[in-house]
């Protein structure tokens, strides 16, 4: 395969792994809402933890494939030997770095939604379950906020 269909392919492949993602996440959490206004809150709990359930696979390849693809368009363009060349002088090196620290922010925060998950579906008391939703929504939105911020860095390299 020559360099130019790789490169379109990896491209390719981030730019959809890295919408199913950002859609995926934002739809749930939509749903979540939907779920819990209309349905009422003990039920809407098994809901959503059902619908996280069965939408995780989808939801962590897409990041994964997002995450490797990502590295890969990386080492592609040069930004990692520019890190090593160039360091803080590169401007791109710091958008590399940028991303790959909020792309390890949404790793670390998307197990910790998930635990979350698992033990609101465990915990019988409604005050400790409340306490733990109001967690498991800020941690949502912080994990949507940090993924549309590398969208947009991913843009601001290709066209910055």
């Amino acid at each position: 395969m020559d360099e130019l269909l790789t490169l379109m392919l990896i491209k390719a492949v981030h730019v959809v792994a890295a919408s199913i993602w950002i859609g995926s996440i934002i739809s749930l959490s939509l749903a979540v809402r939907v779920v819990r206004r209309f349905v009422g809150s003990p039920a809407s709990i098994a809901i959503s933890s059902e619908m996280g359930r069965r939408l995780r696979p989808l939801t962590r390849t897409s990041l994964y494939l997002a995450i490797v693809s990502g590295a890969l368009l990386a080492i592609q363009r040069g930004f990692l030997s520019a890190l090593l060349a160039f360091a803080f002088e590169y401007r791109p090196v710091v958008l590399v770095l940028l991303k790959v620290m909020l792309g390890t922010a949404v790793l670390i925060l998307v197990e910790y939604h998930s635990s979350l998950g698992a033990s609101i579906a465990r915990i019988a008391n409604a005050n400790g379950a409340r306490a733990l939703r109001r967690r498991i929504v800020i941690v949502g939105w912080a994990t949507v906020a940090l993924s549309i911020a590398m969208a947009v860095l991913g843009t601001a390299l290709r066209f910055g």
